[in-house]
């Protein structure tokens, strides 16, 4: 019986035992499970961390290669210009992130009195621009003017590019307040002059509208910054409708043509009134806001002209902006799509009397040559001789009246009179029939249309200067008031059946706004010169219409 017993208890500690044995190995199978789970874990986050490190490495790599690339490219130009700063007198710098080397320092010189010096390498990151700026300020010259091309959201991006296998790198806004503002307060006598980019309203339109946003605000947030720098400005042209909505201004979003950079900058090194901190950017910007709309409702395309040609003929009020693409063919060609010729000759008049007036202009239209004169006229109507195949579409449009009225042009045959000279060895201007304005200019209308039959031709009323007593003064004792010759290109015009542009009883340069739109009280600024392509745009458009 107790062996019995006894058996029964070696049976169950062993099956007890057995038990803990099974729990144990499970056990132990488990940890090593978690273990070999752990080690697998650790090893793809090792491999994880690797292959993520090797991928930045080799962005970094990348981006350094292809950086010592345009480093290498640019080499020449950056040393060359650290060696200038070093050796050259000069009391201005400027510095640019685009392409500005149409800018011409002697021109500079001439009107400030004292040289500028041009960087010839283009700065990307801000850790480049104060380089520049320490080593200018470090050189002997005495500066007055540092002007600095810049694009805060572009130089940001180019700044995290740079920086970011850093490990632990500044933010751009960290770099500029630590980096670059303390050059700025440390030379309280230089006056650091910033330009935003004046980019075509056709980029801008072409933007979705978080990204023309992002570049706004972080625009905005940089001219506050700005603001703790006394003797720092922020210049901007981007609210100019006669510069960014014409595409003709640009080569690129960044770069203006060669003579539109030289006018434009002209403005931004002379011109307080185009400066502008945060608050006024806001303003500045709904103004750019406005002309998006027109770019994308197409309000600068105001008539499709395109393979038609359209000659412009005429004195100062066409020739006064040397600038093609900001000069009323200019405008006309951008909001029509023709190609313009610009003839304009100022000081010129109808009159035959004048031998590169009118008359003589027509004729050497006419005869598909060029009139004897070193001029942009001269250029233009030797470029379209060669550019005119027989069959194209041609307009004529024609500006004359206003010198001819200061010059006491007599009108009619009657109203010729002999004025003997006031001073003694003078000559007498002595007007023959064919001389007078009405005859004179009823020849150039003539020769136009008899040598080019199918061509249209619109006669352009002018806008009533400064000085013309609205029209009812008379220029001199017995001459007529300009109105008269206003009623004399009229009546030829009814007679011809020429289409008239009226620029003079109802045109929108006036009395209440000359100040605005007139450069001295006669000639347009840009700005009137853009309104006056506009015009001239609504009215071919209308002609060739019909």
């Amino acid at each position: 019986m107790e062996k019995s017993k006894s058996s029964g208890i070696i049976k169950s500690a062993s099956a007890l035992l057995a038990v803990i044995i099974i729990v144990v190995v499970i056990l132990l199978i488990n940890q090593r499970r978690r273990i070999e789970e752990h080690h697998r874990a650790v090893l793809k986050e090792t491999i994880d961390y690797n292959a993520a490190y090797d991928e930045r490495l080799d962005r970094f790599f990348r981006y350094a290669d292809v950086k010592y690339r345009e480093k290498s490219a640019d080499i020449a130009k950056r040393n060359s210009d650290y060696d200038r700063y070093a050796a050259e007198e000069y009391g201005a710098v400027h510095l640019s992130m685009w392409n500005i080397d149409a800018l011409d320092g002697g021109e500079y010189s001439t009107f400030f009195g004292y040289p500028l010096l041009y960087a010839d390498y283009q700065y990307k990151t801000p850790m480049e621009l104060r380089d520049y700026i320490s080593t200018v300020l470090d050189s002997q010259n005495r500066i007055e003017h540092f002007y600095i091309n810049i694009d805060p959201y572009i130089l940001e991006k180019n700044y995290n590019e740079a920086i970011y296998y850093d490990e632990k790198p500044e933010t751009f806004e960290e770099y500029i307040h630590n980096r670059i503002f303390p050059l700025f307060d440390a030379n309280p006598d230089v006056s650091f002059e910033l330009f935003l980019p004046a980019r075509p309203t056709s980029y801008w339109a072409s933007l979705q509208n978080e990204e023309y946003a992002a570049i706004m605000d972080k625009w905005y947030v940089f001219l506050m910054y700005l603001h703790w720098c006394p003797n720092t400005v922020v210049r901007f042209l981007g609210d100019q409708e006669w510069l960014v909505s014409n595409d003709y201004n640009y080569k690129t979003p960044e770069r203006f043509t060669d003579e539109t950079m030289r006018l434009a900058y002209s403005y931004l090194y002379a011109y307080d009134k185009y400066n502008v901190n945060a608050p006024e950017l806001k303003q500045r910007r709904n103004v750019i806001d406005r002309y998006i709309r027109k770019e994308k409702n197409g309000d600068y395309k105001i008539a499709d002209l395109s393979g038609k040609k359209v000659v412009f003929i005429g004195d100062s009020l066409f020739d006064y902006i040397k600038v093609d693409s900001v000069s009323v063919p200019g405008v006309v060609k951008r909001m029509t799509g023709a190609e313009c010729y610009n003839l304009g000759l100022g000081g010129t008049l109808a009159s035959a009397i004048d031998p590169y007036g009118f008359t003589r202009v027509a004729n050497a239209v006419a005869m598909k040559g060029a009139i004897d004169l070193d001029s942009r006229s001269r250029r233009e109507a030797l470029r379209f001789s060669r550019e005119y195949k027989e069959g194209d579409s041609v307009i004529f449009v024609i500006l004359y009246g206003l010198n001819d009225f200061t010059s006491n042009v007599p009108i009619t045959p009657d109203d010729i009179v002999v004025k003997e000279p006031e001073e003694e060895g003078e000559s007498a201007t002595v007007y023959m029939d064919e001389s007078t304005f009405v005859n004179s200019y009823e020849y150039g209308l003539e020769s136009l249309s008899l040598a080019f039959p199918e061509s249209e031709i619109v006669a352009v009323l002018p806008y009533i200067p400064d000085g013309a007593g609205e029209g009812k003064k008379k220029n001199a004792e017995g001459g007529k008031t300009l109105t008269d010759y206003i009623k004399a290109i009229e009546s030829i015009c009814s007679r011809k059946g020429i289409t008239c542009l009226d620029m003079y009883y109802d045109g929108p340069i006036n009395a209440t706004n000359r100040a605005e739109y007139l450069a001295d009280g006669t000639h347009t600024n840009e700005k009137g010169a853009f309104l006056f392509g506009e015009c001239i745009s609504k009215e071919l458009g209308a002609v060739t219409a019909e």
